[in-house]
């Protein structure tokens, strides 16, 4: 056997000597090298009850938004007055029942008892007052008022008679009675 140089067995031990250095600083991940189970267990699960949150705030929200578009699709509106002129004894604190009916939207008005029934939104409460004095004719007075008030669900509106000497109740649009819903209540 021939002896081997020094400088041969000088490449040979640094050569070795380098492969163990890389080694040992290089460090190299195989994709079989996966966290341990129960790290990937509890992130998937944070991961979980976070979107779960968010999807039950979303229901909320949607939910809010369709009472909104339906509180807001919901259109209320009455007008009606008399057709003709009435011309009778009134016997006192009668309903006036004004049967021709323009508007009612959302079916309030009731034309056979002269009262509108809120069908969404203080009874016995007297609103408004409009007065007109004298019999004859040709001294007709007239009067107009506007009332806003907020109505409950199953509330009655209604124009009411009272006492006094007028026989004569003018039609032909001289007489009516009107209502609008503004907002619903949410």
């Amino acid at each position: 056997m021939k002896p081997v140089s020094l400088y041969a067995w000088h490449i040979v031990f640094s050569t070795l000597l380098l492969k163990c250095r890389c080694e040992q600083t290089l460090s190299f991940k195989r994709s079989d090298d996966a966290l341990p189970l129960e790290t990937v267990v509890m992130q998937q699960t944070e991961t979980i009850s976070q979107l779960q949150a968010k999807l039950a705030s979303m229901e909320t929200e949607m939910t809010s938004m369709k009472s909104r578009i339906a509180t807001q699709e919901t259109r209320i509106g009455f007008n009606v007055r008399l057709a003709t002129t009435t011309s009778q004894p009134f016997t006192g604190q009668e309903t006036l029942i004004l049967g021709a009916v323009d508007l009612n939207q959302g079916g309030g008005y009731d034309k056979t008892t002269g009262i509108f029934t809120a069908p969404i939104i203080k009874n016995g409460h007297t609103l408004a007052e409009v007065e007109a004095n004298g019999d004859d004719p040709k001294y007709m007075d007239r009067s107009a008022n506007s009332v806003v008030v907020h109505l409950a669900a199953e509330d009655k509106v209604w124009v009411k008679r009272v006492d006094g000497t007028v026989n004569t109740i003018q039609g032909n649009y001289r007489t009516s009675f009107a209502g609008i819903l503004v907002i619903a209540d949410p």
